[in-house]
């Protein structure tokens, strides 16, 4: 399987249990956004970053990447709406995902950290960074 079949087959089963676990309104993005409106908040996206074969792995398929999960909120949200909704909703799921557990060979957290936007005071977000490991 390419490599970017793979990382599509990531995001999708993420997406589809986030969708399943999020009942009220959210844009649900597949991959970096590149621009939000107020009218597309709050929003979900993931996307993979860093993605690189594994260096001395015996199988030239190992591939490692970083797997993103942000949580999008109107600028004006406290980033205790941000940790409530990821504690839980996000992290619960993330951690269900069947297809994360099958297709990598290792998950885990990396980083939990928030970001704003500093151009148009739209959004503030939080995200959830895992290194993972998995084959092609």
């Amino acid at each position: 399987m390419p490599i970017m079949m793979k990382h599509m087959q990531l995001r999708a089963a993420v997406l589809a249990a986030l969708r399943a676990a999020i009942a009220e309104h959210t844009t649900f993005i597949d991959g970096s956004p590149v621009a939000l409106t107020p009218d597309s908040l709050p929003a979900i996206a993931v996307y993979i970053s860093d993605a690189q074969p594994v260096e001395n792995a015996l199988d030239e398929a190992l591939w490692q990447a970083s797997l993103h999960v942000e949580l999008f909120e109107k600028a004006e949200s406290p980033d205790s709406t941000l940790d409530e909704k990821m504690v839980q909703k996000i992290s619960p799921t993330l951690m269900s995902v069947s297809v994360l557990k099958e297709s990598t060979q290792t998950f885990s957290t990396q980083r939990y950290d928030y970001r704003r936007d500093e151009e148009g005071s739209i959004w503030r977000s939080a995200y959830l960074e895992f290194s993972i490991t998995y084959y092609q």
